[in-house]
Protein backbone atom coordinates (compact mmCIF):
# COMPACT_ATOMS: atom_id res chain seq x y z
CA UNK A 1 0.00 0.00 0.00
CA UNK A 2 1.46 3.48 -1.16
CA UNK A 3 2.28 5.84 1.76
CA UNK A 4 1.03 8.37 -0.34
CA UNK A 5 -1.47 10.50 1.21
CA UNK A 6 -5.46 9.76 -0.60
CA UNK A 7 -5.72 13.26 -2.23
CA UNK A 8 -7.93 12.96 -5.78
CA UNK A 9 -6.81 15.80 -7.69
CA UNK A 10 -8.89 17.99 -8.32
CA UNK A 11 -10.26 18.77 -5.16
CA UNK A 12 -13.32 17.09 -4.95
CA UNK A 13 -16.65 18.39 -3.47
CA UNK A 14 -15.61 16.55 0.26
CA UNK A 15 -12.20 17.79 0.73
CA UNK A 16 -13.64 21.44 0.25
CA UNK A 17 -16.20 21.02 2.19
CA UNK A 18 -14.29 19.03 4.30
CA UNK A 19 -16.74 15.89 4.42
CA UNK A 20 -15.46 12.18 4.65
CA UNK A 21 -14.12 10.52 1.65
CA UNK A 22 -15.08 8.05 -0.74
CA UNK A 23 -12.70 5.54 -2.36
CA UNK A 24 -12.05 6.64 -6.01
CA UNK A 25 -11.05 4.83 -9.07
CA UNK A 26 -9.76 5.91 -12.44
CA UNK A 27 -9.94 3.93 -15.70
CA UNK A 28 -8.06 5.41 -19.07
CA UNK A 29 -10.92 5.71 -22.08
CA UNK A 30 -11.89 2.88 -24.25
CA UNK A 31 -9.14 1.72 -26.60
CA UNK A 32 -8.09 -0.33 -29.21
CA UNK A 33 -7.14 -3.91 -27.41
CA UNK A 34 -5.27 -6.96 -28.93
CA UNK A 35 -7.50 -9.42 -30.25
CA UNK A 36 -4.88 -12.15 -29.19
CA UNK A 37 -5.35 -11.07 -25.83
CA UNK A 38 -9.05 -10.71 -25.59
CA UNK A 39 -9.79 -14.39 -26.63
CA UNK A 40 -7.25 -15.87 -24.12
CA UNK A 41 -8.51 -13.20 -21.59
CA UNK A 42 -10.53 -15.48 -19.10
CA UNK A 43 -7.86 -17.61 -19.44
CA UNK A 44 -5.05 -15.54 -18.81
CA UNK A 45 -6.63 -14.24 -15.38
CA UNK A 46 -6.30 -17.43 -13.86
CA UNK A 47 -3.22 -17.55 -12.32
CA UNK A 48 -4.48 -13.52 -10.73
CA UNK A 49 -7.96 -16.17 -9.50
CA UNK A 50 -6.14 -18.56 -7.97
CA UNK A 51 -3.79 -16.08 -6.03
CA UNK A 52 -6.86 -13.91 -5.14
CA UNK A 53 -8.52 -16.73 -3.83
CA UNK A 54 -6.05 -17.35 -1.33
CA UNK A 55 -5.54 -13.92 -0.64
CA UNK A 56 -9.55 -13.31 -0.51
CA UNK A 57 -9.48 -16.36 3.03
CA UNK A 58 -6.63 -13.87 4.57
CA UNK A 59 -8.44 -11.00 3.90
CA UNK A 60 -11.63 -12.39 6.17
CA UNK A 61 -9.05 -13.61 8.91
CA UNK A 62 -7.82 -10.26 8.46
CA UNK A 63 -11.49 -8.36 8.28
CA UNK A 64 -12.62 -10.29 11.42
CA UNK A 65 -10.04 -9.78 13.41
CA UNK A 66 -10.11 -5.83 12.02
CA UNK A 67 -13.97 -5.70 13.00
CA UNK A 68 -13.25 -6.50 16.81
CA UNK A 69 -10.27 -4.06 16.95
CA UNK A 70 -12.67 -1.62 15.38
CA UNK A 71 -15.33 -2.45 17.57
CA UNK A 72 -13.33 -1.98 20.59
CA UNK A 73 -11.20 1.30 19.17
CA UNK A 74 -12.93 2.96 16.59
CA UNK A 75 -10.66 2.60 14.04
CA UNK A 76 -8.99 -0.34 12.10
CA UNK A 77 -5.98 -0.75 12.83
CA UNK A 78 -3.07 -0.25 10.55
CA UNK A 79 -2.21 -3.99 9.28
CA UNK A 80 -5.41 -4.33 8.46
CA UNK A 81 -6.09 -1.27 6.61
CA UNK A 82 -2.54 -1.64 4.83
CA UNK A 83 -3.44 -6.08 3.72
CA UNK A 84 -7.27 -5.18 2.57
CA UNK A 85 -6.49 -1.95 0.48
CA UNK A 86 -3.62 -4.54 -0.88
CA UNK A 87 -5.96 -6.91 -1.59
CA UNK A 88 -8.88 -4.29 -2.48
CA UNK A 89 -6.47 -3.01 -5.34
CA UNK A 90 -5.01 -5.88 -7.00
CA UNK A 91 -9.02 -7.32 -7.11
CA UNK A 92 -10.14 -4.44 -8.87
CA UNK A 93 -7.02 -4.39 -11.45
CA UNK A 94 -7.75 -7.81 -12.34
CA UNK A 95 -11.83 -7.05 -12.46
CA UNK A 96 -10.56 -4.21 -14.71
CA UNK A 97 -8.80 -6.08 -16.95
CA UNK A 98 -11.28 -9.24 -16.81
CA UNK A 99 -13.78 -6.83 -18.35
CA UNK A 100 -11.96 -5.20 -21.25
CA UNK A 101 -11.27 -1.91 -19.77
CA UNK A 102 -7.88 -2.32 -20.18
CA UNK A 103 -4.99 -4.09 -22.35
CA UNK A 104 -2.42 -4.06 -20.17
CA UNK A 105 -1.75 -7.50 -17.82
CA UNK A 106 -1.88 -6.59 -14.23
CA UNK A 107 0.45 -7.13 -11.68
CA UNK A 108 0.89 -9.76 -9.27
CA UNK A 109 1.60 -7.12 -6.35
CA UNK A 110 -1.13 -5.81 -2.91
CA UNK A 111 1.23 -2.37 -3.57
CA UNK A 112 -0.44 0.84 -5.58
CA UNK A 113 0.79 0.64 -8.80
CA UNK A 114 0.92 4.38 -10.31
CA UNK A 115 2.23 2.94 -13.80
CA UNK A 116 -1.05 0.84 -14.18
CA UNK A 117 -3.96 2.33 -16.40
CA UNK A 118 -6.06 1.32 -13.55
CA UNK A 119 -6.06 3.05 -10.31
CA UNK A 120 -7.90 3.18 -7.13
CA UNK A 121 -7.61 5.54 -4.10
CA UNK A 122 -8.60 4.45 -0.60
CA UNK A 123 -8.48 6.87 2.32
CA UNK A 124 -6.42 6.92 5.18
CA UNK A 125 -7.73 4.88 8.38
CA UNK A 126 -9.91 7.05 9.95
CA UNK A 127 -12.34 6.90 12.72
CA UNK A 128 -15.44 4.48 12.82
CA UNK A 129 -18.99 4.61 14.27
CA UNK A 130 -18.63 1.32 16.81
CA UNK A 131 -22.36 1.25 16.20
CA UNK A 132 -22.08 0.87 12.91
CA UNK A 133 -19.09 -1.14 13.03
CA UNK A 134 -21.23 -3.88 15.01
CA UNK A 135 -24.40 -3.96 12.53
CA UNK A 136 -21.90 -3.44 9.21
CA UNK A 137 -23.50 -6.80 7.67
CA UNK A 138 -26.44 -5.67 8.11
CA UNK A 139 -25.74 -2.34 6.60
CA UNK A 140 -23.62 -3.83 3.87
CA UNK A 141 -26.41 -6.01 2.75
CA UNK A 142 -28.83 -3.75 0.39
CA UNK A 143 -25.82 -2.42 -1.38
CA UNK A 144 -24.18 -5.66 -1.36
CA UNK A 145 -27.78 -6.88 -3.13
CA UNK A 146 -27.58 -4.06 -5.39
CA UNK A 147 -24.38 -4.71 -6.26
CA UNK A 148 -25.40 -8.94 -7.10
CA UNK A 149 -28.06 -8.12 -9.10
CA UNK A 150 -26.02 -5.40 -11.43
CA UNK A 151 -22.97 -7.78 -11.86
CA UNK A 152 -25.55 -10.38 -12.73
CA UNK A 153 -27.10 -8.35 -15.05
CA UNK A 154 -23.93 -7.10 -16.86
CA UNK A 155 -21.45 -9.48 -16.38
CA UNK A 156 -23.13 -12.72 -17.71
CA UNK A 157 -25.04 -12.71 -20.65
CA UNK A 158 -23.91 -8.93 -22.07
CA UNK A 159 -20.36 -9.70 -21.03
CA UNK A 160 -20.26 -12.62 -23.15
CA UNK A 161 -21.88 -10.28 -26.01
CA UNK A 162 -19.45 -7.45 -25.08
CA UNK A 163 -16.32 -9.89 -25.36
CA UNK A 164 -17.36 -10.91 -28.78
CA UNK A 165 -17.79 -7.07 -30.02
CA UNK A 166 -14.55 -6.65 -28.85
CA UNK A 167 -12.76 -9.56 -30.06
CA UNK A 168 -14.69 -8.38 -33.77
CA UNK A 169 -13.95 -4.96 -34.04
CA UNK A 170 -10.83 -4.82 -31.22
CA UNK A 171 -12.54 -2.28 -29.00
CA UNK A 172 -15.20 -2.11 -26.30
CA UNK A 173 -17.24 0.09 -26.81
CA UNK A 174 -17.29 3.35 -25.08
CA UNK A 175 -20.70 3.32 -23.52
CA UNK A 176 -20.04 -0.68 -22.52
CA UNK A 177 -16.66 0.64 -21.12
CA UNK A 178 -18.02 3.30 -19.10
CA UNK A 179 -21.15 0.93 -17.58
CA UNK A 180 -17.90 -1.14 -16.66
CA UNK A 181 -16.01 1.29 -15.03
CA UNK A 182 -18.89 2.55 -13.41
CA UNK A 183 -20.15 -1.51 -11.75
CA UNK A 184 -16.24 -2.39 -10.86
CA UNK A 185 -16.08 1.14 -9.37
CA UNK A 186 -19.64 0.36 -6.99
CA UNK A 187 -18.14 -3.22 -6.34
CA UNK A 188 -14.85 -1.86 -5.05
CA UNK A 189 -16.93 0.61 -2.82
CA UNK A 190 -18.95 -2.04 -1.55
CA UNK A 191 -15.76 -4.09 -0.37
CA UNK A 192 -14.04 -1.19 1.08
CA UNK A 193 -17.25 -0.63 3.05
CA UNK A 194 -17.48 -3.96 4.03
CA UNK A 195 -13.90 -3.98 4.59
CA UNK A 196 -14.57 -1.50 7.41
CA UNK A 197 -11.92 0.27 4.68
CA UNK A 198 -14.01 3.54 4.89
CA UNK A 199 -17.01 4.59 6.46
CA UNK A 200 -18.25 6.27 3.70
CA UNK A 201 -21.91 4.12 2.51
CA UNK A 202 -21.58 2.95 -1.05
CA UNK A 203 -23.10 4.95 -3.84
CA UNK A 204 -22.19 6.37 -7.40
CA UNK A 205 -23.23 3.27 -9.25
CA UNK A 206 -24.67 5.54 -11.74
CA UNK A 207 -21.69 8.08 -12.42
CA UNK A 208 -20.82 11.39 -10.81
CA UNK A 209 -22.49 14.81 -11.40
CA UNK A 210 -20.14 17.32 -12.41
CA UNK A 211 -18.65 19.09 -9.96
CA UNK A 212 -20.56 22.61 -9.69
CA UNK A 213 -19.68 26.27 -8.97
CA UNK A 214 -21.43 28.35 -6.49
CA UNK A 215 -23.48 29.92 -9.19
CA UNK A 216 -24.43 26.71 -10.04
CA UNK A 217 -22.00 26.52 -13.39
CA UNK A 218 -20.20 23.59 -14.31
CA UNK A 219 -16.20 24.06 -14.02
CA UNK A 220 -13.08 23.04 -16.02
CA UNK A 221 -10.02 21.65 -14.38
CA UNK A 222 -8.65 25.05 -14.07
CA UNK A 223 -11.12 26.45 -11.96
CA UNK A 224 -10.77 23.84 -8.94
CA UNK A 225 -7.75 23.88 -6.66
CA UNK A 226 -5.18 21.19 -7.15
CA UNK A 227 -5.50 18.73 -4.09
CA UNK A 228 -2.52 17.03 -4.34
CA UNK A 229 -0.68 14.13 -5.93
CA UNK A 230 -1.58 10.95 -6.03
CA UNK A 231 1.25 9.28 -7.35
CA UNK A 232 1.76 11.93 -9.89
CA UNK A 233 5.38 11.52 -10.78
CA UNK A 234 7.90 9.54 -11.48
CA UNK A 235 11.21 8.38 -9.57
CA UNK A 236 12.79 10.97 -10.57
CA UNK A 237 10.32 13.25 -9.65
CA UNK A 238 9.58 14.91 -12.70
CA UNK A 239 6.02 15.59 -13.40
CA UNK A 240 4.04 12.74 -15.35
CA UNK A 241 2.24 14.62 -17.94
CA UNK A 242 2.69 12.39 -20.81
CA UNK A 243 -0.48 9.37 -20.71
CA UNK A 244 -0.79 8.51 -23.97
CA UNK A 245 -0.08 4.64 -24.42
CA UNK A 246 -0.83 3.35 -27.93
CA UNK A 247 -4.30 3.56 -28.71
CA UNK A 248 -5.43 5.07 -25.26
CA UNK A 249 -6.23 8.03 -24.37
CA UNK A 250 -5.77 9.75 -21.06
CA UNK A 251 -9.12 10.56 -19.13
CA UNK A 252 -8.02 13.97 -17.77
CA UNK A 253 -4.15 13.11 -16.21
CA UNK A 254 -2.57 16.02 -15.83
CA UNK A 255 0.64 17.07 -13.78
CA UNK A 256 0.39 18.95 -10.43
CA UNK A 257 2.36 21.09 -7.99
CA UNK A 258 5.51 20.23 -6.55
CA UNK A 259 5.00 17.41 -4.06
CA UNK A 260 7.77 15.11 -2.66
CA UNK A 261 7.10 11.45 -3.25
CA UNK A 262 8.04 8.75 -0.56
CA UNK A 263 11.28 7.04 -0.79
CA UNK A 264 10.25 4.11 -3.19
CA UNK A 265 7.48 4.80 -4.44
CA UNK A 266 8.43 4.87 -8.41
CA UNK A 267 8.16 2.79 -10.71
CA UNK A 268 8.26 -0.93 -9.02
CA UNK A 269 10.94 -2.86 -8.93
CA UNK A 270 10.29 -5.38 -12.11
CA UNK A 271 7.16 -3.61 -13.24
CA UNK A 272 8.44 -0.80 -15.78
CA UNK A 273 5.76 1.06 -17.29
CA UNK A 274 3.69 -0.67 -20.04
CA UNK A 275 4.60 -0.86 -23.10
CA UNK A 276 3.30 2.53 -24.89
CA UNK A 277 2.45 3.91 -21.29
CA UNK A 278 4.92 6.73 -19.66
CA UNK A 279 5.52 6.49 -16.57
CA UNK A 280 3.12 6.53 -13.11
CA UNK A 281 0.37 9.28 -13.90
CA UNK A 282 -2.13 10.70 -11.61
CA UNK A 283 -6.30 11.35 -12.84
CA UNK A 284 -6.69 15.18 -13.10
CA UNK A 285 -10.47 14.22 -11.92
CA UNK A 286 -11.68 11.43 -10.47
CA UNK A 287 -14.98 11.94 -10.99
CA UNK A 288 -16.69 9.47 -13.09
CA UNK A 289 -18.93 11.43 -14.83
CA UNK A 290 -21.36 8.49 -17.46
CA UNK A 291 -22.41 9.35 -20.93
CA UNK A 292 -26.79 9.41 -20.89
CA UNK A 293 -25.62 5.88 -23.18
CA UNK A 294 -23.45 4.70 -20.43
CA UNK A 295 -25.97 5.21 -17.24
CA UNK A 296 -29.11 3.83 -19.35
CA UNK A 297 -27.05 0.41 -19.78
CA UNK A 298 -25.77 0.44 -16.49
CA UNK A 299 -30.32 0.53 -15.75
CA UNK A 300 -30.42 -2.48 -17.96
CA UNK A 301 -28.23 -4.01 -16.14
CA UNK A 302 -29.87 -3.84 -13.68
CA UNK A 303 -33.34 -4.47 -14.99
CA UNK A 304 -31.80 -7.55 -16.61
CA UNK A 305 -30.10 -8.43 -12.93
CA UNK A 306 -33.54 -8.39 -11.21
CA UNK A 307 -34.99 -11.21 -14.14
CA UNK A 308 -31.85 -13.25 -14.10
CA UNK A 309 -32.08 -13.65 -10.07
CA UNK A 310 -35.96 -14.06 -9.89
CA UNK A 311 -35.17 -17.21 -12.31
CA UNK A 312 -32.32 -18.89 -10.48
CA UNK A 313 -34.60 -18.38 -7.31
CA UNK A 314 -37.61 -19.76 -8.86
CA UNK A 315 -35.37 -22.71 -10.81
CA UNK A 316 -33.93 -23.15 -7.16
CA UNK A 317 -36.86 -23.72 -5.58
CA UNK A 318 -38.43 -25.95 -8.66
CA UNK A 319 -35.43 -27.90 -7.63
CA UNK A 320 -35.80 -27.92 -3.97
CA UNK A 321 -39.37 -28.94 -4.31
CA UNK A 322 -38.68 -31.80 -6.51
CA UNK A 323 -38.03 -35.62 -4.92
CA UNK A 324 -34.73 -36.24 -6.33
CA UNK A 325 -34.73 -40.07 -7.32
CA UNK A 326 -33.59 -42.11 -4.96
CA UNK A 327 -31.11 -44.86 -5.65
CA UNK A 328 -32.03 -48.28 -6.22
CA UNK A 329 -32.23 -50.05 -2.67
CA UNK A 330 -31.16 -53.32 -2.53
CA UNK A 331 -33.86 -55.79 -1.92
CA UNK A 332 -32.80 -58.41 0.59
CA UNK A 333 -32.85 -61.96 -0.49
CA UNK A 334 -36.20 -64.10 -0.18
CA UNK A 335 -37.91 -60.37 -0.75
CA UNK A 336 -39.54 -58.49 -4.06
CA UNK A 337 -40.38 -54.70 -4.25
CA UNK A 338 -43.96 -53.94 -4.35
CA UNK A 339 -45.97 -51.30 -5.23
CA UNK A 340 -45.12 -47.97 -7.20
CA UNK A 341 -46.16 -45.07 -9.13
CA UNK A 342 -49.75 -45.90 -8.55
CA UNK A 343 -49.81 -46.14 -4.70
CA UNK A 344 -47.15 -43.17 -4.29
CA UNK A 345 -44.45 -45.84 -2.55
CA UNK A 346 -42.34 -49.14 -3.30
CA UNK A 347 -41.65 -51.58 -0.72
CA UNK A 348 -39.75 -54.89 -0.48
CA UNK A 349 -42.00 -57.93 0.53
CA UNK A 350 -41.44 -61.07 1.22
CA UNK A 351 -41.38 -63.14 -2.06
CA UNK A 352 -43.97 -65.88 -0.72
CA UNK A 353 -46.51 -63.44 -0.30
CA UNK A 354 -49.52 -62.89 -3.16
CA UNK A 355 -49.58 -59.41 -4.25
CA UNK A 356 -52.55 -57.54 -5.17
CA UNK A 357 -52.31 -54.33 -6.47
CA UNK A 358 -55.69 -52.51 -5.92
CA UNK A 359 -54.85 -49.87 -8.26
CA UNK A 360 -55.00 -52.54 -11.18
CA UNK A 361 -57.40 -55.30 -9.98
CA UNK A 362 -60.73 -55.81 -8.61
CA UNK A 363 -61.85 -57.25 -5.07
CA UNK A 364 -63.01 -60.42 -6.91
CA UNK A 365 -59.54 -60.51 -9.04
CA UNK A 366 -57.74 -60.10 -6.15
CA UNK A 367 -59.73 -63.08 -4.08
CA UNK A 368 -59.00 -65.04 -6.82
CA UNK A 369 -55.27 -64.84 -6.93
CA UNK A 370 -54.64 -64.78 -3.22
CA UNK A 371 -56.69 -68.58 -3.33
CA UNK A 372 -58.61 -68.15 0.18
CA UNK A 373 -62.02 -69.01 1.38
CA UNK A 374 -63.72 -68.88 3.99
CA UNK A 375 -63.02 -67.31 7.60
CA UNK A 376 -60.12 -65.80 5.76
CA UNK A 377 -61.36 -64.93 2.61
CA UNK A 378 -64.44 -62.86 4.78
CA UNK A 379 -61.93 -60.86 6.82
CA UNK A 380 -59.97 -60.21 2.63
CA UNK A 381 -62.61 -59.15 1.30
CA UNK A 382 -63.32 -57.02 4.28
CA UNK A 383 -59.96 -55.46 3.88
CA UNK A 384 -59.72 -54.84 0.80
CA UNK A 385 -63.46 -53.14 0.29
CA UNK A 386 -62.35 -50.66 3.09
CA UNK A 387 -59.02 -49.88 1.12
CA UNK A 388 -60.12 -50.15 -2.28
CA UNK A 389 -60.53 -46.53 -2.68
CA UNK A 390 -56.94 -45.54 -1.70
CA UNK A 391 -55.67 -47.89 -4.63
CA UNK A 392 -52.85 -49.88 -2.07
CA UNK A 393 -50.79 -52.82 -2.82
CA UNK A 394 -51.68 -55.64 -0.84
CA UNK A 395 -49.03 -58.60 -0.16
CA UNK A 396 -50.75 -61.42 1.84
CA UNK A 397 -49.27 -64.47 3.21
CA UNK A 398 -51.57 -66.85 1.95
CA UNK A 399 -49.44 -70.18 3.16
CA UNK A 400 -49.52 -68.72 7.18
CA UNK A 401 -53.63 -68.02 6.85
CA UNK A 402 -53.98 -71.54 6.20
CA UNK A 403 -51.93 -72.91 9.48
CA UNK A 404 -53.65 -69.81 11.50
CA UNK A 405 -56.25 -71.04 13.72
CA UNK A 406 -58.09 -67.76 13.23
CA UNK A 407 -57.56 -68.05 9.61
CA UNK A 408 -56.66 -64.66 9.41
CA UNK A 409 -53.96 -63.94 6.63
CA UNK A 410 -51.06 -61.88 7.84
CA UNK A 411 -50.63 -59.08 5.18
CA UNK A 412 -48.84 -55.73 4.20
CA UNK A 413 -50.42 -53.15 2.49
CA UNK A 414 -49.00 -49.87 1.58
CA UNK A 415 -50.40 -46.13 -0.32
CA UNK A 416 -49.91 -42.81 -0.24
CA UNK A 417 -53.01 -40.01 0.16
CA UNK A 418 -53.17 -36.33 0.58
CA UNK A 419 -52.15 -34.51 3.51
CA UNK A 420 -53.07 -31.17 3.27
CA UNK A 421 -49.73 -29.96 5.23
CA UNK A 422 -46.60 -28.27 3.72
CA UNK A 423 -44.29 -30.35 6.23
CA UNK A 424 -42.07 -32.87 5.27
CA UNK A 425 -39.58 -35.44 6.82
CA UNK A 426 -39.16 -34.29 10.53
CA UNK A 427 -41.01 -31.10 10.67
CA UNK A 428 -44.09 -33.27 10.32
CA UNK A 429 -43.62 -35.56 12.64
CA UNK A 430 -45.08 -34.48 15.62
CA UNK A 431 -47.98 -33.62 13.02
CA UNK A 432 -48.39 -37.38 12.56
CA UNK A 433 -47.41 -38.60 15.84
CA UNK A 434 -50.45 -36.44 17.14
CA UNK A 435 -52.63 -37.21 14.57
CA UNK A 436 -52.39 -41.35 14.76
CA UNK A 437 -52.35 -41.12 18.21
CA UNK A 438 -55.93 -39.27 18.37
CA UNK A 439 -57.24 -41.96 15.04
CA UNK A 440 -55.95 -44.98 16.63
CA UNK A 441 -57.48 -44.41 20.35
CA UNK A 442 -60.95 -44.41 18.99
CA UNK A 443 -60.48 -47.93 17.37
CA UNK A 444 -57.70 -50.07 18.73
CA UNK A 445 -55.71 -50.73 22.14
CA UNK A 446 -52.42 -50.80 23.42
CA UNK A 447 -51.63 -47.98 21.31
CA UNK A 448 -47.60 -47.05 21.09
CA UNK A 449 -45.80 -45.21 19.09
CA UNK A 450 -42.07 -44.55 18.05
CA UNK A 451 -39.92 -42.68 15.43
CA UNK A 452 -38.45 -44.34 12.48
CA UNK A 453 -36.70 -43.72 9.61
CA UNK A 454 -39.02 -44.67 6.66
CA UNK A 455 -37.15 -44.69 3.11
CA UNK A 456 -34.62 -42.71 4.76
CA UNK A 457 -37.06 -39.70 5.62
CA UNK A 458 -38.32 -39.71 9.63
CA UNK A 459 -41.73 -40.80 10.16
CA UNK A 460 -43.47 -42.38 13.04
CA UNK A 461 -44.22 -45.78 13.84
CA UNK A 462 -47.84 -47.03 15.65
CA UNK A 463 -48.67 -50.32 16.97
CA UNK A 464 -51.96 -51.35 17.85
CA UNK A 465 -54.30 -54.29 18.61
CA UNK A 466 -57.41 -54.98 16.90
CA UNK A 467 -60.59 -57.15 18.23
CA UNK A 468 -62.46 -59.23 15.59
CA UNK A 469 -65.25 -61.31 16.21
CA UNK A 470 -64.48 -63.20 13.73
CA UNK A 471 -60.50 -63.41 13.99
CA UNK A 472 -60.14 -63.07 17.36
CA UNK A 473 -56.90 -60.61 18.50
CA UNK A 474 -55.55 -58.69 15.23
CA UNK A 475 -51.57 -57.15 15.93
CA UNK A 476 -50.88 -54.25 13.66
CA UNK A 477 -48.03 -52.05 13.49
CA UNK A 478 -48.43 -49.02 11.05
CA UNK A 479 -45.48 -46.69 9.57
CA UNK A 480 -46.44 -43.39 8.73
CA UNK A 481 -44.23 -40.37 6.96
CA UNK A 482 -44.84 -37.14 5.07
CA UNK A 483 -41.87 -37.49 2.03
CA UNK A 484 -43.27 -34.57 0.38
CA UNK A 485 -45.41 -31.78 0.44
CA UNK A 486 -49.05 -32.55 0.38
CA UNK A 487 -48.37 -35.82 0.59
CA UNK A 488 -48.40 -38.64 3.23
CA UNK A 489 -47.23 -42.65 3.16
CA UNK A 490 -48.41 -45.71 5.58
CA UNK A 491 -47.16 -49.01 5.15
CA UNK A 492 -49.20 -51.56 7.72
CA UNK A 493 -48.60 -55.12 8.64
CA UNK A 494 -50.94 -56.60 10.62
CA UNK A 495 -50.85 -60.64 11.51
CA UNK A 496 -53.18 -62.72 13.99
CA UNK A 497 -52.23 -64.88 16.94
CA UNK A 498 -49.93 -62.23 18.59
CA UNK A 499 -46.94 -63.28 15.32
CA UNK A 500 -46.81 -59.94 14.15
CA UNK A 501 -43.50 -60.01 11.28
CA UNK A 502 -41.22 -57.39 12.50
CA UNK A 503 -38.71 -58.02 10.02
CA UNK A 504 -41.28 -57.65 7.27
CA UNK A 505 -41.90 -54.27 8.43
CA UNK A 506 -38.47 -53.23 9.31
CA UNK A 507 -37.65 -54.34 5.63
CA UNK A 508 -40.43 -52.37 4.17
CA UNK A 509 -38.93 -48.94 6.09
CA UNK A 510 -35.33 -49.54 5.09
CA UNK A 511 -36.73 -49.89 1.45
CA UNK A 512 -39.61 -47.39 1.32
CA UNK A 513 -39.10 -45.26 -1.84
CA UNK A 514 -41.50 -42.82 -3.22
CA UNK A 515 -41.82 -42.50 -6.94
Amino acid sequence: MSTLPYLPTPASPEQITGGLLPVQMAVPAAARQRRVTVLFRVLTVIPHGIALYFLGLAAGVVAFIGWWAALFTGRLPEFAQTYLTGYIQWYTRVQAYLMLLTDVFPPFSLEDEPGYPVRVAVPPATSLNRLAVFFRVILVFPVAMLAAIVVMGGMTIVAFIAWLITLITGELPAGLHMAYTAIIRYVTRVNCYFYLLTPVYPGGLLGDWPAAMADGAVPSVSDLPPAGDFGGRDAAGSAAADYTGTGYVAPGYAAFGDYAVPAGYGTPAGYSAPAGYSAPASPADWRLVLTADARQLVSLFIGIGVVLWIAWIAVVALVASIQPPRSSVAVPAGYQRVGGAAQGISVAAPSSWVEVNLATSTIESGLKKAGLRGVSASTLTQMMESLQTLHPVLVIDVPAAAANPQNFAPNLNAYCVTSGVTDVGSAGVPFLKATMAAEFAKLATHVSQQYVEIGGVPGVQTSYQLSSSSAGTIYGSQLEVLPQPDKVCFVTVTAGNGELPDSVLRVAAATAQFP
